[in-house]
């Protein structure tokens, strides 16, 4: 069986981009199109996530998806 980066079953990649622009644009709280560490937190706990206080998580997902490692996550595309 091949390996996928795809975590959903089924999901085409299509799907995966607007699962993660919506994803996304719920956490950019003040629609400024990018994530510094305390957007991010601010917008987990907008969507009350249940590891919005969590740091550990919250280091884990800039080191993930900061993909310059500036300490900002940008929106793939304008939404």
């Amino acid at each position: 069986m091949a390996h996928s980066d795809n975590p959903i079953p089924g999901e085409s990649g299509a799907q995966r981009e607007a699962r993660i622009r919506d994803l996304f644009k719920k956490l950019d709280v003040k629609k400024q199109g990018q994530l510094d560490r305390e957007a991010l937190k601010q917008g987990f706990r907008r969507i009350n996530h249940p590891l919005q206080n969590a740091e550990s998580f919250i280091d884990n997902v800039m080191r993930a998806a900061d993909l310059n490692d500036d300490g900002v996550i940008e929106a793939r595309s304008p939404y």
